[in-house]
């Protein structure tokens, strides 16, 4: 019955991914902790198809293929049985997302193929997903003591991105504030960035932070519909220029709430 209910959960949330980045950390990690299912190929098929070699139900497994006009083959995989069943008959298997990931390194893959939520895995994203790597994390923007740099509210603000990481932090106990500016800094671009201020707890592990970054670089950038880059600054008691901007002229973009304050044992082991 848990297996069945977390089959449930994670279709919910992929239904929820395809269209909202914010969703997308969670369900890469759901997804990699999970069960899936694979079609298999059986002895006849494979006798069929090398005939020049001998099958028997003891060998390995061999993963049904499909041709694919775009990649040359492509690997599906669902989510759970009843996703299956409703494209195919044939054998299958069950095996650990991860596992599957790993032994099909390389390959191009589809989730849940025919179905009201796809989703489409290639290569170098799955190396990525595997290291914990979702996509290009975002830089920490340093000032030098002599830099000069404009700072001001954005001129197109990103309201979807905006939405998606308010959703997001919602979710993260050690998220104080977040603040969003469009910045101008001649030594580091010719062209204006966006830069993203955050107010964390103090005392967090840098795997933590590190994991923390990965997340917010995937939803930030998968929100923009013109990619632009993204810099993060973490907001100090230091009386620098940036920390007093973000403090007298831009209103948070997010402010946590009583309810998502840390308690004793999350502040113990964060």
């Amino acid at each position: 019955m848990k297996d069945k209910d977390d089959e449930r959960k994670l279709e919910e949330i992929l239904i929820h991914a395809v269209h909202e980045p914010a969703y997308r950390p969670e369900f890469l990690e759901k997804l990699l902790e999970a069960n899936i299912y694979c079609i298999q190929y059986d002895v006849e098929e494979l006798t069929e198809k090398f005939p020049e070699k001998t099958f028997n139900n003891k060998q390995s497994i061999s993963l049904k293929v499909w041709d694919d006009p775009e990649y040359g083959h492509i690997i599906p995989f669902f989510t759970s049985v009843e996703k299956l069943r409703k494209i195919s008959n044939e054998n299958f298997i069950c095996l650990p997302c991860r596992i599957l990931f790993e032994i099909t390194l390389g390959a191009h893959l589809i989730l849940n193929p025919e179905s009201e939520a796809i989703k489409e895995f290639y290569p170098d994203e799955i190396r990525g997903i595997l290291l914990g790597d979702y996509s290009q994390v975002l830089e920490s923007y340093e000032i030098e003591g002599d830099s000069i740099f404009l700072m001001k509210q954005p001129d197109i603000y990103p309201e979807f991105m905006v939405g998606q990481l308010k959703h997001f932090f919602s979710t993260e106990l050690h998220i104080i504030a977040a603040y969003l500016a469009q910045i101008y800094d001649s030594d580091m671009s010719e062209i204006p960035f966006l830069l993203i201020g955050l107010k964390l707890d103090q005392h967090l592990s840098m795997y933590y932070i590190d994991e923390l970054h990965r997340k917010i670089s995937q939803i930030a950038y998968a929100s923009l519909k013109e990619k632009i880059e993204i810099n993060l600054v973490h907001l100090d008691l230091e009386e620098d220029e940036i920390n007093r901007y973000f403090r007298e002229e831009i209103t948070p973009f997010y402010m946590r709430t009583e309810e998502n304050k840390p308690r004793f044992f999350d502040k113990l082991f964060s």
